[in-house]
C-alpha cells in the first residue's frame, strides 16, 4: 500500500520488515506513522546520499480509512 504525504508517495508497512529499523527523531512522518529505513547508511563515504537507502511509513495507530475524496468510512 502506498499513502501521499509531504510531497511523495510512501510505502506503508503494517509490521516492521525484517532488517529495518524505525528512524530515530524522525518529525516527517503523518500522523499515526513512524518512519522506518533498511540498514544501508545515509551517506556513502564520498559524501554522496546512498542510492541503496530505502525509507517507508509504519503504521502506528489503528486504520482510519478514507475514500477517494478524503471523507472518513
Amino acid at each position: 500500500m502506498t499513502i501521499g504525504a509531504n510531497g511523495r508517495d510512501w510505502e506503508v508497512h503494517t509490521s516492521l520488515p525484517d532488517g529495518w529499523i524505525r528512524v530515530q527523531g524522525a518529525t516527517t512522518a503523518p500522523r499515526g506513522y513512524e518512519l522506518i529505513a533498511n540498514r544501508e547508511p545515509r551517506w556513502l563515504k564520498s559524501g554522496k546520499l546512498n542510492p541503496d537507502r530505502k525509507t517507508a511509513l509504519l503504521r502506528t495507530y489503528p486504520a482510519t480509512e478514507y475514500d477517494e475524496e478524503g471523507k472518513l468510512l
